[in-house]
């Protein structure tokens, strides 16, 4: 799977940057489907909805995160050090994050490796973590009686 995004504007910029890779003496001399001539790959479909949505889940630094976070949970630290303990984790599970999409899979897009970045850290602040921790957290959605 590719984590890149691709839009119908990539779509139609890899076809014709691969159609003007052929050359015009290609085109003129040979048709398209003979033997020696390439033949040009479909061009990729533009992400659905769901593909999108799915390639922004940072589920690698998700996992790091709650690993952190549990591991750090259990351990026997003062509530101060807790809190520092989970903003340094958050901190380091963001900076893995970025480089994980930018060197691992070659995200290409900024605002793609911003979006999971910004989705991880609302991930976080839904479930708790160092926000909980720092009585920051969200207000229980369970109504109070």
């Amino acid at each position: 799977m590719n984590r890149n995004i691709i839009t119908a504007a990539d779509a139609e910029r890899l076809r014709k940057n691969f159609v003007a890779s052929l050359g015009d003496r290609a085109f003129g001399e040979r048709m398209l489907g003979e033997p020696g001539v390439p033949t040009p790959p479909a061009p990729p479909s533009p992400d659905t909805w769901y593909q999108r949505l799915a390639k922004y889940i940072p589920a690698e630094a998700l996992s790091l995160y709650l690993g952190l976070d549990r591991g750090l949970q259990s351990a026997n630290i003062g509530n101060q050090g807790l809190v520092i303990s989970l903003g340094v984790a958050l901190v380091i599970t963001m900076l893995f994050n970025v480089l994980y999409l930018r060197r691992i899979w070659k995200v290409a897009r900024l605002s793609q490796v911003t979006v999971s970045t910004v989705a991880l850290v609302a991930y976080v602040y839904v479930t708790g973590g160092v926000f909980k921790a720092a009585n920051i957290a969200p207000p229980s959605c369970s109504p109070q009686f």
